[in-house]
């Protein structure tokens, strides 16, 4: 049975032919792995046990891992000393705080100018503000006569353009 396959890596299982567990006699499982690169590979083993007299049942979980590459480049990458985490400096408080310069207000600002007005064409006023169609009659309108029929890159803008249209509609 194999627990995980991909293209680096193939954790196999071989259980022997009888699987009974009967007290607590041992069973050896044989668990093998095939790979073409270096490297550090995990996979996880779910074993499902059956309690043969009450029908019960239980998993046991156990994660898998292996390192595959030779010793010497192991010992290529080795440190030459152990981690030394970076002590932590003790701050002094502050005495004296120095007060930057403010900023402008926004309406000094050159590059902040309010947007356009965008106003809701006639059309799609009209349909939406039309009480006696239902909504899907009126999506049915707006989507055969005013929305593209393809969202492409040619007409992604109209067709947004619409929806937003709609959404304002509504918020109003």
């Amino acid at each position: 049975m194999t627990l995980y396959a991909n293209e680096r890596v193939s954790f196999s299982i071989i259980v022997p032919a009888s699987s009974t567990v009967v007290g607590k006699a041992a069973i050896t499982i044989s668990i093998t792995a095939k790979t073409t690169h270096s490297g550090r590979f995990t996979d996880r083993l779910e074993l499902l046990f059956e309690d043969t007299v009450t029908r019960e049942k239980f998993l046991i979980i156990r994660l898998l891992s292996i390192v595959v590459g030779s010793s010497v480049d192991r010992d290529s990458i080795r440190p030459a000393a152990p981690y030394q985490p970076k002590q932590k400096r003790i701050r002094r408080e502050e005495r004296e705080i120095v007060d930057g310069i403010p900023l402008p207000p926004l309406s000094e600002i050159e590059y902040v100018k309010p947007l356009p007005k965008a106003p809701i064409p006639g059309y799609l006023a009209q349909i939406l503000s039309n009480d006696r169609l239902q909504p899907a009659a009126k999506i049915a309108q707006i989507r055969n006569g005013h929305l593209p029929p393809q969202l492409a890159l040619a007409s992604y803008s109209n067709y947004f353009r619409a929806l937003i249209w709609t959404e304002e509609h509504q918020t109003e």
